[in-house]
């Protein structure tokens, strides 16, 4: 993730956001490597203000969310708070899992702030994989359909092991894509503190899947999508559940082994700051 510690927990706009991304050093050239980048979905957003005259939110709003009949879905922070039907997040610390409150992370909106129910995106994806319709209507055209599910950006060659039927992963415009035992898989996924989701469809076989957690610690949402898919496919059972909590858990191991590392460096040998404590102090951007 690439300028992640720009935004995260940060009171800017999503215009000095973008003005802050001035100083971030890509690095990569333009498509010569891969790495994730919120503030890509941010600039992506701040054009239709300059186009259409209206704020990301009530575009979203209109020429979404109305015509998809996501009657749950909204993009502010304010509209999950009065929502009297809405999930509270958890997270694990200590190995135990606790509440994780709601943050406010209005700024990033095209990237992370869509608050939205399975019924929602299940109208998001079916007009997807449809090519735009819904029922005989044409809300979309198929060329923008066809130009979001084209990969312009080589994510990796095959991951072998758990993903043995599947050669490579692509980057398009807001969608990976990958072959899958033959068939295009088009899907994202997404998180923020205390959840986790996934998105995904295979327009060859009219095949779309939702699943959304209320917790960031686990790899669920990932192991339900392709158990779902590998049925779908008529593919030999395998219980891809167990395999993804296995790699959780020595994750887990792994990253309680290394904290714990750091800190005991930190502690000990008598480390001593570079500079006096006073020169840290101050406003940083």
């Amino acid at each position: 993730f690439q300028g992640d510690f720009l935004h995260w927990g940060s009171d800017l706009s999503r215009k000095e956001l973008l003005e802050r991304m001035d100083v971030h050093e890509p690095q990569y050239n333009f498509r010569d490597g891969y790495g994730y980048c919120n503030m890509g979905f941010v600039a992506a957003g701040e054009i239709i203000p300059e186009v259409t005259g209206k704020s990301w939110d009530d575009y979203i709003a209109q020429e979404i969310f109305r015509p998809l009949k996501m009657n749950r879905s909204s993009t502010t922070y304010s509209a999950l708070l009065k929502d009297k039907n809405a999930c509270i997040g958890y997270t694990l610390h200590d190995g135990e899992l606790v509440v994780e409150p709601y943050e406010n992370i209005d700024n990033l909106g095209p990237a992370a702030s869509i608050n939205s129910c399975v019924d929602d995106l299940a109208q998001w994806v079916m007009m997807n994989s449809q090519e735009g319709r819904m029922g005989n209507q044409q809300l979309f055209s198929e060329d923008v359909i066809a130009r979001a599910t084209t990969p312009y950006n080589l994510v990796g060659e095959t991951r072998g092991g758990l993903y043995d039927k599947q050669h490579f992963e692509l980057y398009g415009l807001g969608w990976f894509m990958a072959d899958y035992n033959g068939k295009k898989m088009v899907w994202h996924d997404g998180g923020a503190n205390g959840f986790v989701t996934t998105t995904c469809f295979l327009p060859e076989l009219d095949l779309g899947i939702v699943v959304l957690t209320n917790t960031d610690a686990n790899w669920f949402y990932e192991a339900l999508k392709m158990q779902i898919i590998e049925s779908w496919l008529d593919m030999p059972y395998r219980n891809i559940s167990a395999t993804y909590y296995g790699f959780f858990e020595n994750r887990q191991e792994q990253e309680a082994k290394e904290t714990a590392m750091l800190y005991a460096k930190a502690r000990g040998g008598g480390a001593v700051a570079s500079l006096p404590l006073k020169a840290y102090t101050g406003n940083y951007r």
